[in-house]
């Protein structure tokens, strides 16, 4: 797989998987510690302990209660995504810093 290829990666009952942007899904043999230390930071976000998201893929951010974030992201993901609490503004930061080097 190529980076430009993959949506996100999560953590499911002691498994990683990465899905691509054209939604198929792959069983891998790292964890997301191991794989947050490899990916581009400008690409790719640790928005929990289950789930690392790369930009492309966020389409939409909305404010949910106790300062947590949801997103809905492409392709569509089967639960609820959230960043946690105490990686919001971090998150947001990232943001920040992606959206000045589009412009």
């Amino acid at each position: 797989l190529h980076m430009s290829d993959i949506a996100y990666f999560y953590s499911e009952d002691h498994y990683t998987f990465v899905t691509t942007q054209n939604n198929q899904r792959h069983i891998i043999n790292y964890t997301l510690d191991t794989l947050v230390e490899q990916l581009n930071p400008q690409q790719f976000f640790r928005i929990s302990r289950q789930f690392i998201l790369n930009i492309n893929s966020i389409d939409s951010i909305s404010k949910h209660f106790n300062g947590r974030l949801k997103l809905k992201v492409k392709p569509h993901f089967s639960e609820d995504i959230f960043v946690s609490r105490n990686r919001v503004q971090p998150f947001l930061a990232w943001l920040d810093g992606e959206i000045s080097t589009i412009k």
